[in-house]
């Protein structure tokens, strides 16, 4: 590791300040989806667009992965986690202002490409920061953030958005401040890596996998496409599915479907570290299947033929008008 620039904290301390960039970060990116079911019943879209919506995200947090997820190599950390910050500010100023289904499109435009460009700085300032004698630490609380972050994020929009006053606004307006106050807090932490030439180089898309590595890495990547589908599916449909299924209007709901499955996911990391790879793949492949066999159920069960003179309950995304047109 190699550092440019004085350090303002010491190493420890900066290690838990990156993490709690990290989390901030995510519950930004959880932060829409209990708001779906509300801009479907307020601009009546169908959950086609809605899924859309979440793919413009997946889309454009790919694209950040494969062009500017190692630009912190280049640039230095601190640069590159400042401006995904912003980028993520500006996408709560979009969501906040939000009056059609074509904000909510460039809303999470912006936001795949803050998530996804702060990915690999976060990432790599966590080894870098990682106390020398618990290393794995910085993979760890990684992965453990970006779960927990996710979980976190969708129960306190949830909250927000069932007890809250103005649930279009409140929930993007304190994450605006959180974010505020995480750039103001990012010069407080030691750069890590000296700024180099190929910065414009680097930004060609490129996906590398090393010869030794491409056998495991395709026995992986069925598992890894189930895990991200999944993930999408929930962050985008939780709600609207959860609310049909347990004929809830509760906005909260939903958002626990939500961190039911990310929470799930940070104590499983918690629990597998240090397993074996083969033997967490197994494992994880198999509850994932058993969970979505088990979700799959639930919905067929809710969809079958009601017996004559019965009618469902009014689905969440009927929600009360004067609540849904808040603002």
């Amino acid at each position: 590791m190699s550092a440019s620039g004085s350090a303002r904290l010491p190493r420890t301390p900066a290690f838990w300040l990156v993490t709690a960039v990290l989390l901030v970060m995510m519950f930004a990116a959880a932060a829409p989806s209990p708001l779906y079911v509300v801009y479907q019943a307020h601009w009546d879209f169908s959950a086609g667009v809605l899924t859309a919506v979440f793919a413009v995200y997946a889309l454009f947090l790919l694209l950040a992965l494969v062009t500017v997820g190692g630009l912190s190599d280049f640039l230095g950390r601190k640069p590159v986690i400042l401006g995904s910050v912003l980028l993520e500010a500006v996408s709560m100023l979009l969501f906040a202002e939000a009056h059609s289904v074509g904000w909510l499109f460039a809303a999470r435009a912006v936001q795949g490409l803050a998530t996804g460009a702060a990915t690999g700085a976060l990432a790599a300032a966590l080894v870098d920061l990682q106390p020398p004698h618990r290393p794995g630490l910085g993979a760890f609380a990684n992965g453990a953030a970006s779960h927990g972050g996710l979980a976190v994020g969708a129960v306190g929009a949830g909250l927000l958005v069932e007890y809250g006053p103005a649930p279009r606004i409140l929930v993007f307006a304190l994450l605006l401040a959180g974010l505020v106050l995480t750039a103001l807090a990012l010069p407080l932490i030691p750069e890590t890596a000296t700024r180099r030439p190929g910065a414009l180089t680097s930004l060609t898309p490129r996906i590398r996998v090393p010869r030794q590595a491409r056998g495991a890495f395709l026995t992986a990547l069925p598992a890894l496409i189930a895990v991200w589908a999944l993930g999408g599916l929930y962050l985008s449909l939780a709600p609207s599915l959860t609310a049909s299924v347990l004929h809830s209007t509760n906005h909260l709901v939903g958002a626990l479907a939500i961190a039911t499955l990310t929470a799930a996911g940070a104590l499983g990391s918690i629990a597998m570290r240090g397993r074996p790879a083969r033997l967490t793949l197994l494992l994880g492949c198999t509850t994932l299947a058993a969970g979505t066999l088990g979700t799959l159920a639930a919905t067929l069960l809710h969809h079958r033929p009601a017996p004559a003179g019965t009618h469902p309950a009014r689905p969440a995304t009927e929600a009360p008008a004067e609540h849904a047109s808040s603002s």
